[in-house]
Protein backbone atom coordinates (compact mmCIF):
# COMPACT_ATOMS: atom_id res chain seq x y z
CA UNK A 1 0.00 0.00 0.00
CA UNK A 2 1.08 3.12 -1.13
CA UNK A 3 1.48 6.70 1.19
CA UNK A 4 -1.05 7.94 -0.71
CA UNK A 5 -3.37 5.46 -0.19
CA UNK A 6 -2.69 5.23 3.65
CA UNK A 7 -3.08 9.04 4.05
CA UNK A 8 -6.69 8.58 2.34
CA UNK A 9 -7.37 6.22 4.65
CA UNK A 10 -6.67 8.97 7.90
CA UNK A 11 -9.40 10.98 9.83
CA UNK A 12 -9.68 14.43 8.01
CA UNK A 13 -8.30 16.58 10.74
CA UNK A 14 -5.54 14.57 11.14
CA UNK A 15 -2.14 16.29 11.96
CA UNK A 16 0.76 14.22 9.46
CA UNK A 17 4.64 14.73 10.37
CA UNK A 18 7.05 13.36 7.87
CA UNK A 19 10.40 13.22 7.55
CA UNK A 20 12.11 14.85 5.01
CA UNK A 21 14.21 11.66 3.87
CA UNK A 22 11.02 10.30 2.69
CA UNK A 23 9.69 13.70 0.96
CA UNK A 24 12.49 12.80 -2.32
CA UNK A 25 9.95 9.81 -2.73
CA UNK A 26 7.00 11.44 -2.37
CA UNK A 27 4.71 13.91 -4.55
CA UNK A 28 3.78 16.78 -1.91
CA UNK A 29 1.55 18.05 -4.47
CA UNK A 30 -0.69 14.77 -4.56
CA UNK A 31 -0.16 14.62 -0.99
CA UNK A 32 -1.82 17.56 -0.74
CA UNK A 33 -4.38 17.37 -3.15
CA UNK A 34 -5.55 14.08 -1.06
CA UNK A 35 -5.20 15.21 2.23
CA UNK A 36 -7.14 18.71 1.92
CA UNK A 37 -8.25 19.03 5.65
CA UNK A 38 -5.62 18.20 7.50
CA UNK A 39 -2.02 19.43 8.35
CA UNK A 40 1.23 18.16 7.13
CA UNK A 41 4.86 19.20 8.69
CA UNK A 42 7.47 18.48 7.30
CA UNK A 43 10.80 17.69 9.52
CA UNK A 44 13.80 19.34 7.97
CA UNK A 45 17.05 19.34 8.77
CA UNK A 46 18.81 20.15 5.81
CA UNK A 47 19.02 23.59 5.34
CA UNK A 48 18.92 23.84 1.93
CA UNK A 49 15.98 21.17 0.92
CA UNK A 50 14.06 23.30 3.68
CA UNK A 51 14.60 26.60 1.32
CA UNK A 52 13.30 24.69 -1.39
CA UNK A 53 10.10 23.33 0.39
CA UNK A 54 9.87 26.27 1.88
CA UNK A 55 9.04 27.80 -1.76
CA UNK A 56 6.10 25.43 -1.72
CA UNK A 57 2.78 27.35 -1.10
CA UNK A 58 -0.11 24.76 -0.22
CA UNK A 59 -2.04 25.84 2.63
CA UNK A 60 -1.57 23.16 4.38
CA UNK A 61 2.05 22.29 4.05
CA UNK A 62 4.11 23.87 7.17
CA UNK A 63 8.14 23.05 7.26
CA UNK A 64 9.83 22.66 9.87
CA UNK A 65 13.38 23.63 10.37
CA UNK A 66 15.96 22.70 12.61
CA UNK A 67 19.16 24.56 11.26
CA UNK A 68 21.19 21.73 11.82
CA UNK A 69 23.98 20.99 8.95
CA UNK A 70 23.12 18.61 6.27
CA UNK A 71 21.95 14.80 6.72
CA UNK A 72 25.64 13.81 4.98
CA UNK A 73 27.56 16.19 7.41
CA UNK A 74 26.20 16.12 11.13
CA UNK A 75 29.39 15.79 13.50
CA UNK A 76 27.53 16.48 16.46
CA UNK A 77 25.41 14.07 17.69
CA UNK A 78 24.39 16.67 20.91
CA UNK A 79 22.73 18.50 18.44
CA UNK A 80 20.28 16.31 17.19
CA UNK A 81 19.48 15.19 21.18
CA UNK A 82 18.70 18.62 21.78
CA UNK A 83 15.71 18.92 19.27
CA UNK A 84 12.37 17.00 20.23
CA UNK A 85 8.95 16.80 19.09
CA UNK A 86 8.26 19.25 21.96
CA UNK A 87 10.24 21.81 20.32
CA UNK A 88 9.03 21.57 16.97
CA UNK A 89 5.39 21.86 18.69
CA UNK A 90 5.79 24.66 20.61
CA UNK A 91 7.43 26.70 17.72
CA UNK A 92 4.97 25.82 15.30
CA UNK A 93 1.87 25.41 17.09
CA UNK A 94 0.97 22.37 16.64
CA UNK A 95 -1.47 20.59 19.14
CA UNK A 96 -1.00 16.66 18.19
CA UNK A 97 0.63 14.76 16.04
CA UNK A 98 -1.45 11.73 14.85
CA UNK A 99 0.40 10.28 12.35
CA UNK A 100 4.63 10.52 11.62
CA UNK A 101 6.60 9.09 8.31
CA UNK A 102 9.58 8.16 9.64
CA UNK A 103 12.87 6.27 8.73
CA UNK A 104 16.11 7.68 9.63
CA UNK A 105 18.48 8.35 12.41
CA UNK A 106 17.58 12.17 13.41
CA UNK A 107 13.73 11.38 13.39
CA UNK A 108 14.76 8.37 15.84
CA UNK A 109 16.42 10.38 18.28
CA UNK A 110 14.07 13.06 18.31
CA UNK A 111 10.93 10.64 18.74
CA UNK A 112 13.46 9.11 22.04
CA UNK A 113 13.11 12.26 23.55
CA UNK A 114 9.56 13.06 23.19
CA UNK A 115 7.96 10.64 25.02
CA UNK A 116 4.87 12.79 26.11
CA UNK A 117 3.97 13.42 22.43
CA UNK A 118 4.60 9.69 21.45
CA UNK A 119 1.89 8.82 23.71
CA UNK A 120 -0.44 10.92 21.88
CA UNK A 121 0.58 9.54 18.37
CA UNK A 122 -2.26 7.43 16.56
CA UNK A 123 -0.18 5.53 13.91
CA UNK A 124 3.64 5.34 13.30
CA UNK A 125 4.74 4.31 9.61
CA UNK A 126 8.49 3.51 8.99
CA UNK A 127 10.49 1.19 7.05
CA UNK A 128 12.68 0.61 10.37
CA UNK A 129 11.85 0.94 13.93
CA UNK A 130 14.52 -0.62 15.84
CA UNK A 131 16.19 2.04 17.54
CA UNK A 132 13.65 3.18 19.67
CA UNK A 133 11.12 0.25 20.19
CA UNK A 134 11.65 -0.73 23.87
CA UNK A 135 10.55 3.50 23.77
CA UNK A 136 7.54 2.89 21.92
CA UNK A 137 6.76 -0.50 23.11
CA UNK A 138 5.13 0.62 26.29
CA UNK A 139 2.26 2.64 24.07
CA UNK A 140 2.38 0.70 21.08
CA UNK A 141 1.68 -2.47 19.36
CA UNK A 142 2.79 -3.98 16.20
CA UNK A 143 0.45 -4.54 13.07
CA UNK A 144 1.52 -5.49 9.95
CA UNK A 145 -0.73 -3.41 7.41
CA UNK A 146 -3.61 -0.84 7.77
CA UNK A 147 -5.68 -3.67 6.74
CA UNK A 148 -5.32 -5.69 9.27
CA UNK A 149 -5.60 -2.97 11.72
CA UNK A 150 -9.07 -2.48 10.48
CA UNK A 151 -9.82 -5.92 11.24
CA UNK A 152 -8.92 -5.23 14.83
CA UNK A 153 -10.12 -1.59 15.13
CA UNK A 154 -12.94 -3.03 17.29
CA UNK A 155 -11.37 -5.08 19.78
CA UNK A 156 -8.96 -2.07 20.30
CA UNK A 157 -11.41 0.91 20.95
CA UNK A 158 -12.34 -0.37 24.19
CA UNK A 159 -8.66 -0.09 25.68
CA UNK A 160 -7.90 3.66 25.61
CA UNK A 161 -4.02 2.59 26.21
CA UNK A 162 -3.93 0.82 22.78
CA UNK A 163 -1.92 2.44 19.70
CA UNK A 164 -0.47 1.24 16.89
CA UNK A 165 2.85 1.06 15.45
CA UNK A 166 2.35 0.37 11.51
CA UNK A 167 4.63 -1.11 9.79
CA UNK A 168 5.52 -1.16 5.60
CA UNK A 169 4.41 -4.99 4.62
CA UNK A 170 8.20 -5.80 3.65
CA UNK A 171 9.29 -4.85 7.14
CA UNK A 172 7.53 -6.70 9.79
CA UNK A 173 9.19 -7.36 12.69
CA UNK A 174 8.02 -8.65 16.14
CA UNK A 175 8.42 -5.72 18.79
CA UNK A 176 9.07 -8.22 22.10
CA UNK A 177 10.51 -5.84 24.73
CA UNK A 178 8.08 -5.40 28.29
CA UNK A 179 4.49 -4.89 27.21
CA UNK A 180 2.51 -2.72 29.20
CA UNK A 181 3.16 -2.39 33.07
CA UNK A 182 6.58 -3.00 34.22
CA UNK A 183 6.64 -6.66 35.36
CA UNK A 184 9.65 -5.62 38.36
CA UNK A 185 9.60 -2.69 40.91
CA UNK A 186 13.24 -2.45 40.26
CA UNK A 187 16.53 -4.22 39.51
CA UNK A 188 19.09 -5.09 41.60
CA UNK A 189 22.62 -5.84 40.73
CA UNK A 190 24.29 -7.06 43.54
CA UNK A 191 28.18 -6.77 44.00
CA UNK A 192 30.66 -6.43 41.33
CA UNK A 193 30.30 -2.57 41.41
CA UNK A 194 31.65 -0.70 38.55
CA UNK A 195 35.85 -0.67 38.25
CA UNK A 196 35.72 -3.38 40.87
CA UNK A 197 36.24 -6.59 38.63
CA UNK A 198 35.89 -7.36 35.20
CA UNK A 199 32.82 -8.80 35.59
CA UNK A 200 31.47 -5.50 36.83
CA UNK A 201 31.35 -4.33 33.12
CA UNK A 202 29.08 -7.10 32.66
CA UNK A 203 26.49 -5.74 35.39
CA UNK A 204 27.45 -2.38 33.53
CA UNK A 205 25.80 -3.26 30.57
CA UNK A 206 22.91 -4.63 32.55
CA UNK A 207 22.08 -1.62 33.96
CA UNK A 208 22.09 0.92 31.26
CA UNK A 209 20.00 -1.56 28.83
CA UNK A 210 17.13 -1.57 32.36
CA UNK A 211 17.50 1.54 32.86
CA UNK A 212 16.62 2.62 28.85
CA UNK A 213 13.93 0.24 29.52
CA UNK A 214 12.68 2.63 32.09
CA UNK A 215 13.58 0.38 35.02
CA UNK A 216 15.03 1.68 38.64
CA UNK A 217 18.59 -0.01 39.01
CA UNK A 218 19.89 -0.38 42.41
CA UNK A 219 23.33 -1.67 42.54
CA UNK A 220 23.95 -2.95 45.60
CA UNK A 221 26.46 -5.29 47.19
CA UNK A 222 27.23 -7.36 50.76
CA UNK A 223 28.68 -4.00 52.21
CA UNK A 224 24.94 -2.57 51.40
CA UNK A 225 23.32 -5.19 53.40
CA UNK A 226 23.45 -3.17 57.07
CA UNK A 227 22.42 0.05 55.07
CA UNK A 228 19.01 -0.99 52.88
CA UNK A 229 15.20 -1.53 54.18
CA UNK A 230 14.68 -5.31 52.56
CA UNK A 231 10.96 -4.22 52.18
CA UNK A 232 11.61 -1.46 49.55
CA UNK A 233 13.54 -4.96 47.35
CA UNK A 234 10.19 -6.48 46.73
CA UNK A 235 9.25 -7.78 43.79
CA UNK A 236 12.96 -7.08 42.11
CA UNK A 237 14.92 -8.97 39.97
CA UNK A 238 18.20 -9.86 41.22
CA UNK A 239 21.16 -10.33 38.89
CA UNK A 240 24.48 -11.45 40.79
CA UNK A 241 27.45 -13.50 40.45
CA UNK A 242 28.66 -16.41 42.97
CA UNK A 243 31.94 -14.45 44.02
CA UNK A 244 29.40 -11.86 45.65
CA UNK A 245 26.42 -13.26 46.28
CA UNK A 246 27.14 -13.35 50.57
CA UNK A 247 24.50 -11.18 51.66
CA UNK A 248 22.33 -11.49 48.82
CA UNK A 249 18.34 -10.99 50.40
CA UNK A 250 15.95 -13.95 49.48
CA UNK A 251 12.67 -12.66 48.76
CA UNK A 252 10.00 -15.59 47.56
CA UNK A 253 8.29 -12.67 45.52
CA UNK A 254 11.59 -11.75 43.75
CA UNK A 255 13.09 -13.25 40.79
CA UNK A 256 17.19 -14.52 40.71
CA UNK A 257 19.58 -14.87 37.61
CA UNK A 258 22.53 -16.23 38.88
CA UNK A 259 26.14 -16.65 37.21
CA UNK A 260 28.55 -19.47 38.68
CA UNK A 261 26.42 -19.64 42.38
CA UNK A 262 26.21 -22.20 44.87
CA UNK A 263 22.66 -23.42 44.16
CA UNK A 264 22.45 -24.67 47.70
CA UNK A 265 22.22 -21.54 48.73
CA UNK A 266 18.41 -20.72 46.82
CA UNK A 267 17.08 -24.16 47.41
CA UNK A 268 14.48 -22.59 49.38
CA UNK A 269 13.16 -20.30 46.68
CA UNK A 270 10.17 -21.37 44.31
CA UNK A 271 11.55 -22.75 41.25
CA UNK A 272 10.47 -20.77 39.20
CA UNK A 273 11.95 -17.85 40.61
CA UNK A 274 15.34 -18.67 39.74
CA UNK A 275 17.42 -19.12 36.49
CA UNK A 276 21.09 -19.56 36.14
CA UNK A 277 22.77 -17.99 33.43
CA UNK A 278 25.98 -19.54 32.03
CA UNK A 279 28.27 -18.46 29.19
CA UNK A 280 27.97 -20.52 25.62
CA UNK A 281 30.77 -23.34 25.07
CA UNK A 282 31.15 -26.20 23.17
CA UNK A 283 29.84 -28.41 25.93
CA UNK A 284 25.90 -27.44 25.49
CA UNK A 285 26.16 -29.43 21.78
CA UNK A 286 27.01 -33.11 24.09
CA UNK A 287 24.22 -31.84 27.19
CA UNK A 288 22.28 -31.58 23.74
CA UNK A 289 20.22 -28.68 25.58
CA UNK A 290 17.34 -27.02 23.72
CA UNK A 291 19.26 -24.70 20.74
CA UNK A 292 17.21 -21.26 20.88
CA UNK A 293 19.55 -20.12 18.14
CA UNK A 294 23.04 -20.70 17.03
CA UNK A 295 25.22 -20.34 20.27
CA UNK A 296 22.06 -19.90 22.31
CA UNK A 297 21.29 -23.05 24.73
CA UNK A 298 17.98 -23.56 26.94
CA UNK A 299 18.57 -26.20 29.31
CA UNK A 300 14.81 -26.70 31.53
CA UNK A 301 14.38 -27.71 34.40
CA UNK A 302 13.19 -31.34 34.15
CA UNK A 303 12.56 -32.14 37.96
CA UNK A 304 11.19 -30.01 40.73
CA UNK A 305 14.84 -29.77 42.54
CA UNK A 306 16.18 -28.71 39.12
CA UNK A 307 17.45 -25.51 38.39
CA UNK A 308 16.77 -24.13 34.59
CA UNK A 309 19.53 -23.18 32.86
CA UNK A 310 20.36 -19.90 29.85
CA UNK A 311 23.52 -20.15 28.24
CA UNK A 312 24.67 -17.56 25.85
CA UNK A 313 27.55 -14.92 25.34
CA UNK A 314 27.34 -11.12 26.71
CA UNK A 315 26.94 -8.77 24.48
CA UNK A 316 28.22 -4.78 23.49
CA UNK A 317 27.66 -2.50 26.03
CA UNK A 318 26.21 -0.11 23.93
CA UNK A 319 22.62 0.63 22.94
CA UNK A 320 20.80 0.13 19.53
CA UNK A 321 20.31 3.88 19.21
CA UNK A 322 24.34 4.41 19.94
CA UNK A 323 25.13 1.84 17.15
CA UNK A 324 23.17 3.70 14.91
CA UNK A 325 25.36 6.70 15.96
CA UNK A 326 28.08 4.93 15.16
CA UNK A 327 27.29 3.85 11.97
CA UNK A 328 25.88 7.16 11.05
CA UNK A 329 29.16 8.83 11.62
CA UNK A 330 31.22 5.94 9.93
CA UNK A 331 33.17 7.71 7.99
CA UNK A 332 34.68 10.16 10.64
CA UNK A 333 35.23 6.88 12.88
CA UNK A 334 37.16 5.67 9.60
CA UNK A 335 39.15 8.75 9.94
CA UNK A 336 40.34 8.81 13.17
CA UNK A 337 42.74 4.98 12.80
CA UNK A 338 46.31 5.84 14.05
CA UNK A 339 48.98 3.49 13.84
CA UNK A 340 48.52 1.98 17.30
CA UNK A 341 46.89 -0.61 18.94
CA UNK A 342 45.17 -0.36 22.24
CA UNK A 343 44.34 -3.83 23.83
CA UNK A 344 41.77 -3.43 26.65
CA UNK A 345 40.86 -6.22 29.42
CA UNK A 346 42.67 -8.44 31.19
CA UNK A 347 46.45 -9.43 30.16
CA UNK A 348 46.47 -12.80 28.63
CA UNK A 349 49.96 -14.80 27.09
CA UNK A 350 48.54 -14.29 23.37
CA UNK A 351 49.02 -10.50 23.86
CA UNK A 352 52.41 -11.14 23.22
CA UNK A 353 52.16 -12.33 20.08
CA UNK A 354 50.24 -9.46 18.87
CA UNK A 355 52.55 -7.35 20.50
CA UNK A 356 55.46 -8.86 18.55
CA UNK A 357 52.99 -8.62 15.17
CA UNK A 358 53.48 -4.61 16.20
CA UNK A 359 56.77 -4.48 16.56
CA UNK A 360 57.36 -6.59 13.36
CA UNK A 361 54.88 -3.75 11.08
CA UNK A 362 56.27 -0.78 13.23
CA UNK A 363 52.83 0.10 14.88
CA UNK A 364 52.80 1.21 18.38
CA UNK A 365 51.31 -1.19 20.91
CA UNK A 366 49.83 0.10 24.29
CA UNK A 367 48.33 -2.45 26.94
CA UNK A 368 45.92 -2.82 28.93
CA UNK A 369 44.42 0.60 30.76
CA UNK A 370 42.85 0.01 34.78
CA UNK A 371 39.55 1.31 34.98
CA UNK A 372 38.97 2.51 31.85
CA UNK A 373 35.37 4.02 31.69
CA UNK A 374 33.26 2.68 29.04
CA UNK A 375 33.18 5.89 26.55
CA UNK A 376 36.97 5.75 26.69
CA UNK A 377 37.08 2.08 26.21
CA UNK A 378 35.00 3.41 23.15
CA UNK A 379 37.64 5.96 21.71
CA UNK A 380 40.55 4.26 22.33
CA UNK A 381 39.37 0.89 20.26
CA UNK A 382 37.88 3.61 17.08
CA UNK A 383 41.74 5.05 17.00
CA UNK A 384 43.37 1.47 17.05
CA UNK A 385 44.49 0.34 13.51
CA UNK A 386 43.45 -3.07 13.77
CA UNK A 387 40.33 -4.10 16.90
CA UNK A 388 41.29 -8.14 17.03
CA UNK A 389 39.36 -10.23 20.03
CA UNK A 390 42.73 -11.93 21.23
CA UNK A 391 41.40 -14.93 23.19
CA UNK A 392 42.97 -17.75 25.24
CA UNK A 393 43.59 -21.31 24.09
CA UNK A 394 41.35 -22.51 26.57
CA UNK A 395 38.71 -20.06 25.15
CA UNK A 396 39.68 -21.39 21.78
CA UNK A 397 39.37 -25.18 22.09
CA UNK A 398 35.90 -24.91 24.34
CA UNK A 399 33.84 -22.21 22.16
CA UNK A 400 33.75 -18.99 24.20
CA UNK A 401 32.53 -15.96 23.01
CA UNK A 402 33.74 -12.98 24.31
CA UNK A 403 31.94 -9.51 24.57
CA UNK A 404 34.89 -7.78 23.01
CA UNK A 405 34.19 -9.09 19.59
CA UNK A 406 30.53 -7.55 20.02
CA UNK A 407 31.95 -4.22 21.79
CA UNK A 408 34.61 -3.72 18.88
CA UNK A 409 31.83 -4.20 16.49
CA UNK A 410 29.51 -1.91 17.57
CA UNK A 411 32.21 0.97 18.11
CA UNK A 412 32.80 1.12 14.39
CA UNK A 413 35.99 -1.65 14.28
CA UNK A 414 36.37 -4.47 11.79
CA UNK A 415 36.35 -7.61 13.85
CA UNK A 416 39.16 -9.79 13.69
CA UNK A 417 39.07 -13.12 15.12
CA UNK A 418 41.08 -16.30 16.05
CA UNK A 419 37.99 -18.41 16.55
CA UNK A 420 35.69 -20.22 14.11
CA UNK A 421 33.05 -20.30 16.48
CA UNK A 422 33.20 -16.63 16.58
CA UNK A 423 33.15 -16.55 13.36
CA UNK A 424 30.61 -18.60 12.61
CA UNK A 425 28.06 -17.08 15.07
CA UNK A 426 28.38 -13.82 12.98
CA UNK A 427 27.76 -15.59 9.72
CA UNK A 428 31.41 -16.05 8.69
CA UNK A 429 31.29 -11.90 8.26
CA UNK A 430 34.60 -11.16 9.87
CA UNK A 431 38.32 -11.18 9.50
CA UNK A 432 39.31 -14.85 10.21
CA UNK A 433 42.24 -17.51 10.66
CA UNK A 434 42.50 -19.99 13.17
CA UNK A 435 46.74 -18.65 13.49
CA UNK A 436 46.26 -15.29 15.31
CA UNK A 437 49.45 -13.77 13.36
CA UNK A 438 47.86 -14.34 10.14
CA UNK A 439 44.21 -13.13 11.06
CA UNK A 440 46.51 -9.93 12.16
CA UNK A 441 48.14 -9.81 8.40
CA UNK A 442 44.69 -10.30 7.08
CA UNK A 443 43.56 -7.40 9.34
CA UNK A 444 46.55 -5.03 8.19
CA UNK A 445 45.73 -6.39 4.22
CA UNK A 446 41.71 -5.41 4.89
CA UNK A 447 42.72 -1.98 6.03
CA UNK A 448 44.67 -1.21 2.19
CA UNK A 449 41.61 -1.50 0.90
CA UNK A 450 38.86 1.77 -0.25
CA UNK A 451 37.18 3.17 2.54
CA UNK A 452 34.13 2.39 0.84
CA UNK A 453 34.90 -0.99 0.74
CA UNK A 454 35.62 -1.12 4.37
CA UNK A 455 32.71 0.65 5.52
CA UNK A 456 30.31 -1.09 3.47
CA UNK A 457 31.59 -4.61 5.77
CA UNK A 458 31.67 -2.82 8.78
CA UNK A 459 28.13 -1.36 8.97
CA UNK A 460 26.49 -4.77 8.01
CA UNK A 461 28.65 -6.38 11.02
CA UNK A 462 27.36 -3.00 13.35
CA UNK A 463 23.67 -4.37 12.08
CA UNK A 464 24.04 -7.40 13.08
CA UNK A 465 25.23 -6.51 16.01
CA UNK A 466 22.72 -3.95 16.62
CA UNK A 467 19.66 -6.74 16.03
CA UNK A 468 20.77 -9.46 17.76
CA UNK A 469 24.06 -8.41 20.49
CA UNK A 470 22.71 -5.91 22.85
CA UNK A 471 21.95 -6.21 26.59
CA UNK A 472 18.50 -5.27 25.38
CA UNK A 473 18.59 -8.60 23.63
CA UNK A 474 19.75 -10.62 26.14
CA UNK A 475 17.26 -9.07 28.45
CA UNK A 476 14.47 -10.31 26.29
CA UNK A 477 15.45 -14.07 25.96
CA UNK A 478 16.06 -13.83 30.25
CA UNK A 479 12.76 -12.91 30.39
CA UNK A 480 11.21 -14.96 28.19
CA UNK A 481 13.21 -17.93 30.33
CA UNK A 482 11.00 -16.78 32.72
CA UNK A 483 7.99 -17.16 31.10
Amino acid sequence: MSIYEIIEKLPDNYSVLISSENIDNINIEKLCNIFKNGKIYVLESNVSKFNSLNQLSYNNLQTANFALSNYSGINNIDKVKCITLNNFMSLYGVDKINFILINDLIDYRILEHSIDIIKNIDYIYSNEIRSIKSVLEPYFIEINSWEQNDKNDKNDKNDKNVKKVLFQNRCVQKIPFLRGVKRFSQIVLWGHKLYSHTHSYIHYGFKRAFEYMGYNVLWLDNSDINHINVNILSNSLFITEGCVDKNIPLLSDCKYILHNCDMEKYKGLPRSNVLILQVFTKDCYKRNDAEISKCFHYDVAKTKDDFSIIYMPWATDLLPYEIDENIYNISDIMDKKSNEIFMVGTFVPEWKILEKFCIENKIKFFTSIPNIDSKENELVIQKSLLAPAVQRIWQITNGYIPCRIFKNISYGCMAITHSDVVNDLLEHKLIYSSDLYTALNLGLEFERQSKEYKKNKIIELMKIVRDNHTYLNRIELLLECFN
